[in-house]
């Protein structure tokens, strides 16, 4: 009898501190830092790359925000793009040659970005800012087992960019985004090669105006 109290006391007191668990309100989540970092896949429209494979620069980067308000950010980009042209060409008494042209350009952008909420977990962003671009190219020469390579040299410019973007929350702290972004920025080869010139290479401009429409899709994560 006395082994049935006990077992009866047990039960209900664990039937007790059960359902005191259960009415005890939810723990709040701890807020989320004003430090977001993101990463994003991107390809970079520019007239002056018309003439390459894919008529302009495929690349990716990262981003960082850090909220400022609600509505407003601070934020850093860097990324890296690189477009490239190949060609067969025949000059007369020596053969055939095969060029092969890489560009490299590698923006360093700061800017402020504002959001705009749409309901629920989409918000249109937008903003603008300055960058440093960076910028190196390559020439490469094959004709039979000979293979030679030239370091073409070009000017690093500073630029101003714009972008328009939409943003949707998948998690509390995970977003995927997809943006356009606008880039003024020109630049100018230092040393043309006197070997280009001689076998008719006039792809490569004096002057190169790399601004252009990006178009770019990543992901953001918030700490």
């Amino acid at each position: 009898m006395k082994k049935l109290v006990f077992l009866s006391a047990v039960l209900f007191a664990a039937a007790a501190a059960t359902q005191a668990e259960d009415s005890a309100p939810a723990a709040e989540p701890a807020p989320l830092s004003r430090f977001s970092l993101g990463a994003h896949l991107a390809y970079w429209h520019v007239e002056d790359l018309d003439e390459f494979d894919i008529n302009g620069a495929l690349g990716g980067g990262v981003v960082g925000q850090f909220q400022l308000h609600d509505r407003l950010a601070l934020e850093l980009r860097l990324a890296g793009f690189a477009a490239g042209d190949s060609e067969d060409i025949h000059v007369e008494g020596e053969g055939w040659y095969e060029y092969e042209t890489t560009i490299v350009a590698m923006p360093m952008e700061i800017g402020l970005v504002g959001f705009l909420p749409l309901g629920g977990s989409v918000r249109l962003y937008g903003g603008g800012g300055a960058g440093f671009y960076l910028f190196d190219s390559q020439f490469r020469v094959e004709q039979g087992p000979q293979e030679t390579t030239y370091d073409i040299e070009i000017d690093d410019e500073g630029g101003l960019y714009a972008l328009l973007g939409l943003q949707v929350r998948l998690a509390r702290n995970v977003a995927l985004f997809a943006e356009g972004k606008y880039t003024w920025v020109e630049t100018s080869v230092e040393s043309p090669i006197a070997f280009m010139e001689r076998i008719g290479l006039t792809d490569i401009r004096r002057d190169l105006d790399f601004s252009g429409l990006a178009i770019e899709a990543g992901m953001l994560f918030t700490f």
